[in-house]
């Protein structure tokens, strides 16, 4: 699983950036850039917001308990999730 640490520009401050491929219902799995295949199941977030199937940048910021999924093509935020303590 490919892994790059990232300063995000739209204000959630430093993550980690994970390959992950994200299906249309939300569920997401392992990734590798190289070979574009798909590994084990990772969870689950909001269903994407075309319904579409994408390989995106998983990003979590624990500081805002938030998740967000990057289209790795355009940088166009896919799907979401928040985290409740």
């Amino acid at each position: 699983m490919e892994k790059k640490k990232i300063g995000l520009l739209f204000g959630v401050g430093i993550g980690v950036a994970v390959l992950v491929y994200i299906g249309g219902n939300g569920s997401f799995f392992e990734s590798n850039l190289d070979s574009n295949s798909i590994g084990k199941y990772l969870g689950r977030s909001e269903p994407t917001k075309t319904g579409g199937n994408y390989f995106a940048w998983k990003i979590t910021n624990k500081n805002y308990n938030r998740t967000f999924f990057i289209d790795q093509l355009d940088g166009e935020i896919i799907s979401q999730m928040m985290y409740i303590n």
